[in-house]
């Protein structure tokens, strides 16, 4: 005893039944195989159901939509650390990219005496540096915040010139230490 499949939407003839000659991506016409697994394959919709690589046109449509609003917004975020993602609240916030370009924040002075400070009289302290707390116009460690966090990530130097790392919220500052 034998099985048929009987489909009465389709006949075996019937151009709108989905192959993978006339309706997936990865067959490739010239060469008459499949783009993918590389070999020929039976014009047979049975054939193509099994099919796990199978990718339509509505489906790869679809795909490349969200691919393309992805990349749109890795884009706008993919400008960290030489850009922040969003504006600060305050007016005396400087955005600073750190040397080796791995990270990115605001500096904030509240110092009025110390506005500049040279860099051969950093007082550059290991133990100081581990705390967080450390006399410097801008930070030598990373603040290990991704882009959209670290737009909200300052280098605050108090009135005495000792930096540390504080968030910025509605302007105020808030330190994180």
């Amino acid at each position: 005893m034998q099985l048929h499949l009987i489909n009465k939407n389709y006949s075996e003839n019937d151009n709108n039944q989905p192959t993978c000659q006339t309706h997936c991506l990865f067959y490739d016409n010239k060469t008459a195989k499949c783009g993918y697994f590389n070999n020929e394959v039976p014009k047979d919709a049975l054939y193509t159901a099994k099919c796990n690589e199978y990718i339509g046109k509505e489906e790869w449509e679809g795909y490349t939509d969200d691919i393309l609003s992805e990349e749109n917004s890795v884009e706008s975020s993919s400008a960290y650390p030489f850009v922040p993602q969003e504006g600060l609240d305050r007016e005396d916030a400087v955005w600073y990219v750190s040397p080796d370009e791995q990270f990115g924040c605001w500096i904030i002075s509240l110092s009025e005496k110390q506005r500049f400070m040279t860099i051969n009289s950093l007082q550059i302290n290991k133990e100081l540096i581990r705390s967080g707390k450390y006399r410097s116009p801008y930070p030598l460690h990373n603040h290990g915040y991704g882009g959209e966090s670290a737009s909200q990530i300052a280098w605050v130097i108090d009135e005495q010139g000792i930096g540390q790392y504080a968030w910025v919220i509605a302007g105020d500052i808030i330190f994180v230490n």
